[in-house]
């Protein structure tokens, strides 16, 4: 049985770049963690092996992240609140923002998962996950769900 508890915290503009040549990102894609800069996350895993072939993982984050460019009518930059990974002009001369200023969006995000492999290097694993998101600014709460299967050989 495996227990994880876990804090993760990113200051807006991490990872980002005013060139997106040098952003730290692959296919502008996060090389570090997958939340969004300006965003912090606590997280818990509960992992326990029922067999040596058959494991179960429960897992619940709770996100929270600022977000949000702010342009005028010429196109002129106003605000970036520094959670766009692949936007990260206005962060050496917009430093009116602080941690988690701009958009506020709040997710909790629960997933349970099973992994069974029936035969050595052949496996299959399940994840089911809930989503609840909540755009505090403008007062809008969605939720949504997702299945995900996968069927592999590990060689």
């Amino acid at each position: 049985m495996n227990l994880a508890l876990e804090y993760t915290h990113l200051d807006p503009f991490v990872y980002s770049h005013r060139s997106n040549k040098s952003t730290y990102t692959n296919y502008l894609m996060s090389l570090g963690h997958a939340l969004p800069p300006n965003s912090d996350e606590i997280a818990a895993k509960f992992s326990y092996d029922i067999t040596n072939r058959l494991q179960i993982d429960l897992l619940y984050q709770h996100q929270r992240s600022g977000e949000g460019i702010v342009v005028d009518s010429t196109g002129r930059l106003i605000a970036n609140y520094g959670g766009n990974i692949n936007f990260g002009l206005g962060d050496a001369y917009l430093r009116t923002n602080g941690f988690l200023d701009g958009t506020r969006i709040n997710r909790d995000i629960f997933t349970a998962g099973i992994y069974w492999e029936p035969v050595r290097q052949f496996y299959l694993e399940g994840k089911f996950q809930y989503r609840i998101i909540n755009n505090l600014t403008e007062d809008i709460k969605f939720k949504d769900s997702y299945y995900f299967a996968t069927v592999g050989i590990d060689l």
